[in-house]
């Protein structure tokens, strides 16, 4: 049985109840209800949780009997408690994270590059201290395909230690990039520099840092204008740093972390946000 069937399940009840008079049956049905909204949100804030990367998986098992929900930590039999005492835990996860990870970016510029199961990917190939191919290309976006070295991940682990996984993580991510750029001999202005305005051009309402708005017809060709844009104001192509191509795939995450870098940008680096009408609706 699907959770949707469940919900769908919840909707009758819901249209039952109105024309319901029996108070012991509406009861009922509102116990139901709530037992539903309260998984509903559960498996709201994980998915939240594991889509901004996360340290640990918030996997559980859920039964309901006698209408009293109780979830099982998988892989943890012994870690048992209501469904209400895990909403709680995962909400406080959940607004934990968010500050943590609000703070990490407004304090670690070369962060900013990093966005949901990134981190997850990275902590991982940190802990295991191992490679993998998906690491590969990371490596190659961080660094704008200038990535003839590697970290050596063993050192990262020994150097950064926290009792706070969380915290644990995101210094680490924070470690490895900046170690990825000394052993490359890269600093982070050399990698926008790219995509700095020229010094001789003078572009009116384009006297400062940040984000600028501009319409197109639905007749011209965004991908060409943009590469225009660029050749014009920087004299060199985008590089995919500064570009945020929008579709109804788009995260929250990639959103959250690209305005971060252009928001908190200390230089005429130009950023591009490519068709934002196409983000869904709770991503607008």
């Amino acid at each position: 049985m699907s959770f949707n069937y469940i919900l769908n399940l919840r909707d009758d009840a819901l249209l039952k109840k109105g024309s319901e008079t029996d108070e012991e049956f509406i009861k009922k049905i509102d116990a139901f209800v709530n037992l539903i909204k309260i998984i509903n949100d559960i498996i709201f804030y994980s998915e939240i949780i594991n889509s901004k990367g996360s340290t640990e998986d918030p996997n559980y098992k859920i039964t309901i009997i006698n209408g009293k929900g109780t979830a099982i930590k998988i892989g943890k039999e012994n870690l048992k408690m209501d469904i209400e005492e895990l909403l709680k835990n995962i909400k406080n996860q959940f607004e934990k994270q968010t500050k943590s990870l609000k703070k990490k970016y407004l304090d670690y510029p070369l962060l900013r590059f990093i966005n949901g199961r990134m981190f997850n990917k990275l902590n991982n190939t940190i802990i295991n201290e191992k490679y993998t191919k998906e690491i590969y290309y990371i490596n190659k976006y961080l660094t704008n395909n200038h990535c003839d070295k590697l970290p050596i991940l063993k050192e990262i682990n020994t150097k950064i230690q926290n009792n706070d996984p969380l915290e644990t993580m995101y210094s680490k991510i924070n470690y490895y990039i900046e170690y990825l750029y000394e052993i490359n001999d890269l600093k982070l202005e050399n990698i926008f520099n790219i995509v700095k305005k020229k010094d001789n051009l003078e572009l009116r309402n384009f006297n400062f840092p940040g984000i600028k708005l501009t319409k197109y017809s639905n007749n011209e060709n965004i991908d060409e204008i943009v590469i225009k844009l660029y050749l014009l104001i920087t004299g060199n192509l985008p590089i995919s740093h500064v570009i945020l191509y929008c579709n109804e795939k788009t995260t929250q995450e990639e959103i959250i972390s690209f305005l971060y870098r252009s928001i908190l940008s200390k230089d005429f680096y130009l950023f591009v946000i490519i068709k934002p009408e196409n983000l869904k609706e709770e991503n607008k």
